[in-house]
């Protein structure tokens, strides 16, 4: 569950930074599944900023990118994660950013999800 911190303080993390970006991104929904049931949604929204800031320092542009869209996510979403599991894909990715890494990975792998169309509001997440 404490996996970033290790990371962190590795001093040549390049190659921790392809598996993550290999084997964490894809499963991300389940990661944050199991933090929905055991409670610590909160944990998950602090490891996912935590991440996205080391990886962002050291490495991937796109990893960091995908992990700060991550974070985004769970922390515009937090209630509803941390009430009910399922609440990832009955409201949290239904009404996520569209231009977010997670919203374009995961909606093409989900079926039956409600869309939301927004009229009038450009991006979820711009100030103006």
């Amino acid at each position: 569950m404490q996996w970033i911190y290790h990371v962190a303080v590795l001093l040549d993390a390049s190659k921790i930074y392809v598996k993550i970006g290999d084997i964490f991104r894809p499963r991300l929904l389940f990661w944050l599944e199991v933090m929905s049931i055991l409670r610590q949604v909160w944990r998950a929204a602090r490891m996912l900023f935590f991440a996205a800031v080391t990886v962002g320092t050291h490495s991937d542009s796109e990893l960091a990118q995908f992990l700060r869209d991550a974070h985004s996510f769970v922390a515009s979403s937090y209630e509803a994660i941390e009430r009910s599991a399922s609440h990832i894909y009955l409201s949290a990715l239904p009404f996520a950013d569209r231009i977010s890494l997670v919203y374009q990975d995961f909606t093409k792998l989900c079926t039956g999800l409600i869309t939301v169309d927004a009229y009038g509001i450009g991006q979820h997440g711009a100030a103006k």
